[in-house]
């Protein structure tokens, strides 16, 4: 966008435009570019092993989430937090969207944020993203071993390296390298084979609405 603002002598206009539509003002700084990363990514692959990921969240879900786990923030800072968040899910419902595929621990489900309102309507809405096209894939709660630690997710995109996102409690971090992408990748692919595959996930899920 720089390089095509120079050619076109907007004197930085245009770049200015570009960033306005693309920017997420509300959410952390090491957080910005990877939600950035989202709108272009050809195939977002995720795991989790305790809360459901931003992209799967319900606005009553995440504003529970944030509202908990970080009570000193004003409502309306909330709120903001909250439609940023909303915003990100937009990627889901393009036409051209990217691949999604989610591999959670079963726990994640069971973890009651915001009380049985808000996890039913979550869960019609997981059931929905599943309808759709979306890939969900719960691991069950028995599981003895699998892969997973921490929460990470897989970007990849046409003309880019795959970029790898993990979590940590101050944050999180972003990488190309190659031998963390082929490690992730990796991680990502056990807890799939150690998950109940997509058909089973989804009764679960319909299940726990029904009970």
């Amino acid at each position: 966008m720089e390089a095509i603002d120079a050619v076109l002598g907007t004197d930085g206009r245009l770049l200015q435009v570009f960033l306005e539509q693309v920017s997420t003002p509300d959410a952390p700084d090491f957080f910005r570019n990877v939600a950035l990363m989202e709108q272009s990514a050809t195939s977002i692959r995720e795991y989790h092993p305790f809360l459901l990921p931003g992209l799967l969240q319900t606005d009553a879900y995440a504003y529970a989430l944030i509202r908990s786990g970080r009570p000193w923030l004003s409502i309306d800072t909330v709120r903001r937090l909250v439609a940023a968040r909303a915003a990100r899910r937009s990627v889901l419902a393009k036409e051209q969207r990217p691949v999604a595929w989610f591999v959670l621990d079963e726990v994640v489900l069971r973890t009651g944020v915001g009380g049985t309102d808000v996890m039913l309507e979550q869960f019609a809405h997981l059931l929905s993203l599943a309808e759709g096209g979306i890939q969900l894939q719960l691991l069950p709660a028995d599981t003895r071993m699998h892969p997973g630690i921490s929460p990470f997710r897989l970007l990849t995109f046409r003309e880019q390296p795959t970029v790898a996102y993990s979590e940590h409690a101050w944050g999180g971090e972003t990488t190309t390298e190659s031998t963390h992408i082929e490690t992730l990748a990796l991680m990502f692919g056990g807890a799939q084979s150690a998950a109940d595959d997509t058909v089973t996930s989804a009764a679960k899920i319909k299940a726990l609405i029904d009970g």
